[in-house]
């Protein structure tokens, strides 16, 4: 999975979790624990996938 991928997986988890308040089928309270979750493993998971790139940025390079 690339960067990218992770995060397009993770802006179309957050718009679900959108939709179900938005339907009213949850209250934007209940959905906030699962906002968190996903934060903290697609954090996690951009993390491995920075760490674990052919091309890193190393310190004293231009961006």
């Amino acid at each position: 999975m690339t960067f990218d991928n992770a995060r397009g997986s993770a802006l179309e988890s957050a718009a679900a979790l959108d939709v179900l308040v938005a339907k009213s089928r949850c209250s934007g309270e209940e959905v906030l624990s699962g906002k968190d979750r996903l934060w903290s493993v697609v954090s996690m998971r951009v993390g491995l996938i920075q760490a674990n790139s052919d091309y890193r940025l190393q310190e004293g390079n231009p961006g």
